[in-house]
């Protein structure tokens, strides 16, 4: 009698235990489909000073291009080098999934 009481309550206790886990394990990932988020963001948030310094440095370039322009002599306009073509902005979400191909979170959607 004692040791099907013990039993059940060892059970219970496991049960318990099992449903716990299960949660802990849903919490962790829904942290982990978050993750990638968080990180862009804060890249996002760090770029966005950089990428405004560049901005603001390229415009003043070409106002000293055109100063320069107009004070050379009309011969020497042909030796100045072209303007430098701007470099792709990076594309969003390309972060987010390689961090979760990285940790093994990519589902086929196709399936």
């Amino acid at each position: 009698m004692f040791a099907s009481h013990r039993q059940a309550w060892r059970q219970d206790s496991l049960e318990r235990e099992i449903s716990a886990t299960r949660e802990e394990i849903q919490a962790m990932r829904t942290l982990l489909d978050e993750l990638p988020g968080i990180f862009e963001s804060r890249f996002a948030t760090r770029l966005e000073p950089l990428l405004s310094e560049r901005n603001r440095l390229t415009g003043e370039t070409e106002q000293l291009r055109q100063t320069l322009q107009k004070l050379q002599p009309l011969a020497t306009r042909a030796c100045l080098p072209p303007p430098q073509p701007q470099p792709p902005t990076p594309r969003q979400g390309r972060i987010g999934g390689a961090l979760r191909h990285a940790f093994g979170l990519v589902v086929d959607r196709a399936a």
